[in-house]
């Protein structure tokens, strides 16, 4: 068995000496350069993703942003044409502010209706206990098997 392990099949001793060193080094060598590319090829990914932002998406920004504060000073403008507009009708400053104060306060309302998330699924049945759990076993659900 031991003679099997250390002879070929034709009875020549094996060379696993420097041959097989050398198949491990390149082996290895090999293994590394490959390490080094995916490095190289990972750099040049991000220094292009990063050309991208810089030039494509970055001026984009900027110009949204200049759009958004353009149409926040017409916006602004426009209330205030408004503003005087009701306070001419009304012929009081005063009461002009009670009516923008009551246009605010019932567009708050509605902007936070909107915005507000959707109850999930059994959200009521979690408010009916003082501890936020339900009391009933009819609203328990097996796992499904697939």
């Amino acid at each position: 068995m031991e003679r099997e392990r250390l002879t070929s099949g034709s009875g020549q001793p094996r060379a696993e000496g420097p041959e097989l060193g050398s198949v491990a080094r390149d082996v290895v060598d090999h293994a590394a350069m490959i390490g080094r590319d995916w490095v190289e090829i990972g750099k040049l990914e991000a220094r292009r993703y990063g050309e991208h932002l810089r030039r494509d998406v970055a001026t984009r920004v900027a110009w949204g942003a200049v759009v958004a504060v353009l149409a926040a000073l017409a916006g602004l403008c426009g209330l205030i044409a408004l503003f005087w507009g009701i306070a001419a009708a009304i012929g009081s400053v005063a009461w002009t502010f009670v009516v923008f104060a009551a246009l605010f306060a019932v567009l708050a309302v509605v902007v936070a209706a909107v915005a507000a998330p959707a109850p999930r699924r059994g959200d009521d049945q979690m408010s009916r206990t003082p501890t936020g759990g339900s009391t009933s076993l009819a609203t328990f659900e097996a796992p499904r098997k697939t």
